[in-house]
């Protein structure tokens, strides 16, 4: 799934797909972590990550996901915590930030 950020806002594009997760933007650095924490969904790092709300993708990602999505989304979590990519609270997890 990729969060993509562009100035018409934040949308998720290919929410059926957790095999990958990242974020796409069209934006600065600046104008990117403005989006993101206007939509609600999280900020971004001075890293070149974002660190996204587990609550508010997964809403945003499920419209319309096929009947065995929670399963898959789970899984993608779970990989998530394995790799450190999710914080200690399960709360938010990181997606590198790439230019879409």
């Amino acid at each position: 799934m990729i969060v993509h950020i562009d100035d018409q806002g934040v949308t998720v594009l290919e929410g059926d797909d957790c095999t990958r997760l990242s974020v796409a933007t069209t934006l600065p650095p600046d104008a990117t972590d403005r989006a993101l924490r206007g939509r609600g969904l999280g900020r971004a790092t001075e890293s070149g990550t974002a660190e996204l709300a587990v609550a508010d993708l997964r809403a945003l990602a499920s419209e319309g996901a096929a009947a065995d999505w929670p399963d898959r989304w789970d899984a993608m979590i779970a990989y998530a915590r394995r790799n450190d990519w999710l914080s200690a609270d399960g709360l938010w997890v990181q997606a590198h930030i790439a230019p879409a």
